[in-house]
């Protein structure tokens, strides 16, 4: 055969390949399966990867006591001890009563689940999840209006909330629309899908466009799953069978247009209608011990005086950043199951790290534990660290009166009106340790006290002088201000470094903060703080100012009242080490702490544990006897 020919019949071969319809999935029936079935069935959600402990999350959240394996119970008894142990890890001791009490209220799921979970813990995939389970619950009613008893053209809908509309769009409801519009269940019902706004059509409404031979019309779906920015009008108005309160322990801090509070209030009452079909899931890391998330930890807690629990239809977990992700190995070995490849979160050597660098943000960001409402932002131990000789052990630092050449300086100034103090300080890096970090030592640093002038004000005038020195003996390639009362001094120093024939460049500007940056050059310096990079002599102005240093909720302050009420010096400390060092802290500290992760979780779990153990073997008859263990 002549190769024209061979050619011509291996094209023909490639035609008939891609004439060959696709292989379909096995369309999903209209009933509502067991929650592990729906997540991993190719018929309806066909996501096999969820982790174990994501999957009995999940149970958990949905009531299916009945597919608790041993596995499953072992978890719950777990997190229950730890729970009663400690006070703020775990799950709540009473939750096989409250499952107990829902199913015979005939829920399908908890009201209200509060996810207290911390940083890149999972919670909104297990929301995305939890969103489309819900969905397909009430689409399996077939015309949900008629279900629920409500007007025919009414249209349901699933509200995301966030602080922002963009936040809700780029998190949670990403999760959500990206779970609904790729699960085979759904792919006939797809209405439409755009930025902040998924539509899906119900069985009805399919039938009824094929009834009146009518080409499917979005703006007729039945269903609407929206992201909503947190505004009071955002969560009124709508019949909403679902909400979704993505981190509202931090809704005002990273600026919403209303409290959590407000929208809480504004968005529950549209749920009503749905009576115990109604779903809330609320994931958030937590915060300062005040606000409506916090209200809401408390009251999943709350028992009456019997100790029975007063919100049964509440569940609540409180999660370290890794807890969901344990037992990732254990699909290695179970029949059925594609092993994962590795945890997204794990408390490492790095974690510990992270931790022991800045261990009161790491209790809260990752270990999931509440902040105090007024929280001293600096650990004692590591603001004395300063202090202390380096790197002659033997000796302290000496202020240096003049610098090098060689060296590369960075000065800041802190002005404030005549009446208020007035900080300065000058610094350089020290060198990389082991680690190839590397650390600030200050040169000089002080204060300018308006006692210490005629009147109890500032000289200007004076300190223009004093600064002229400064520079003059240092040449620090930046000298910054803040932008408040800086604009004469400013000026001044320009001037005068225009006259002067300096051997190297030095830039003076005004540094303008924001609410944003100044949290950012703070937790940079408390970092740095932690892992022992930063070294000065001894000022005891500086001590008093960082010791008494307060976290007002994502705004470091000086107190209000006291014997220390300024931050000026601590300001000038914070803003040269972030200018300095901050971007090798934070690419040290965040180096380790992201990456892909792939496998997937095929199969069913195969029990195991000690059958023996008590408080296991109330867990193993739970489900089947519904029998109280607490």
């Amino acid at each position: 055969m002549r190769q024209r020919d061979i050619d011509a019949a291996l094209a023909e071969l490639r035609k008939a390949k891609q004439r060959r319809p696709p292989k379909r999935r096995r369309k999903a029936p209209l009933t509502l399966p067991g929650i592990e079935e729906f997540i991993k069935s190719d018929a309806y959600l066909n996501r096999p990867n969820v982790y174990p402990r994501q999957l009995t999350f999940l149970k958990i959240m949905f009531l299916r006591s009945e597919e608790f394996s041993s596995y499953d119970e072992d978890v719950i008894a777990e997190l229950i001890t730890e729970f009663e142990r400690t006070g703020n890890h775990g799950i709540q001791p009473d939750i096989a009563t409250r499952i107990e009490i829902c199913q015979q209220q005939g829920r399908p799921w908890f009201r209200e689940t509060l996810a207290v979970i911390g940083r890149r813990g999972g919670k909104n995939h297990v929301g995305g999840i939890a969103g489309t389970h819900v969905l397909w619950s009430y689409y399996c009613t077939g015309n949900p209006q008629e279900h629920f008893h409500l007007d025919q053209d009414q249209r349901l809908s699933g509200l995301v909330f966030a602080a922002k509309r963009d936040q809700a769009i780029a998190e949670q409801f990403r999760d959500v629309k990206n779970f609904i519009t790729n699960a085979p269940c759904f792919a006939d019902a797809i209405a439409d899908k755009g930025p902040g706004r998924l539509l899906v059509y119900s069985p009805h409404d399919l039938e009824m466009f094929a009834e009146r031979g009518m080409a499917p019309d979005s703006e007729l779906a039945t269903f609407e799953i929206s992201a909503r920015a947190a505004t009071g009008l955002d969560g009124r108005g709508p019949a909403s069978f679902f909400q979704i309160y993505d981190e509202m322990c931090h809704a005002v801090g990273s600026g919403a247009n209303r409290s959590a509070e407000e929208i809480y209030e504004a968005a529950t009452p549209s749920l009503d209608q749905f009576g115990k079909h109604g779903f809330i899931y609320a994931p958030s890391s937590p915060w300062q011990k005040t606000g409506k998330f916090y209200e809401l930890y408390e009251r999943s807690l709350a028992r009456d005086a019997s100790g029975a629990p007063k919100f049964p239809e509440m569940l609540m977990v409180q999660l370290e950043s890794w807890d969901l992700y344990k037992d990732w190995e254990k699909t290695h070995h179970w029949v059925g199951w594609q092993p994962l490849a590795r945890p997204i979160q794990e408390y490492n050597d790095d974690m510990r790290q992270l931790e022991e660098a800045n261990p009161e943000t790491f209790a809260v960001e990752r270990r999931s534990h509440w902040a105090a409402a007024l929280n001293v932002y600096l650990n004692p131990a590591k603001i004395a660290g300063i202090w202390e000789p380096w790197p002659d052990a033997e000796h302290p630092m000496d202020r240096t009166h003049r610098g090098l050449l060689s060296q590369t300086y960075r000065a800041h100034g802190d002005p404030s009106v005549s009446g208020a103090n007035f900080g300065w300080a000058v610094a350089h890096i020290a060198g990389v340790d082991d680690r190839g970090l590397p650390h600030v030592c200050f040169d000089d640093l002080g204060a300018w006290l308006p006692r210490n002038f005629a009147d109890h004000q500032i000289d200007y005038d004076a300190i223009g002088n004093e600064w002229e020195d400064i520079i003059d003996r240092f040449m620090p390639d930046e000298v910054t201000f803040d932008q408040f009362s800086s604009a004469p001094i400013i000026q001044r120093l320009q001037r005068h470094v225009r006259t002067k024939q300096y051997p190297k460049r030095v830039v003076i500007y005004e540094r303008t903060a924001t609410a944003p940056l100044n949290w950012k050059t703070y937790e940079a310096f408390k970092t740095a703080l932690g892992l022992g990079l930063v070294h000065a002599p001894y000022f005891e102005l500086a001590d008093q100012e960082l010791t008494f240093l307060q976290d007002f909720g994502g705004r470091v302050d000086h107190p209000t009242s006291g014997p220390v009420q300024t931050k000026d010096v601590a300001d000038c400390l914070a803003i040269v080490v972030n200018d300095l060092i901050g971007d090798h802290v934070t690419a040290f500290i965040g180096k380790t702490l992201s990456g892909p992760v792939s496998g997937s979780v095929p199969g069913g779990v195969q029990p195991f544990g000690n059958a023996t153990d008590p408080v296991h073997e109330a867990l193993s008859n739970f489900g089947r006897r519904r029998r109280r263990w607490y």
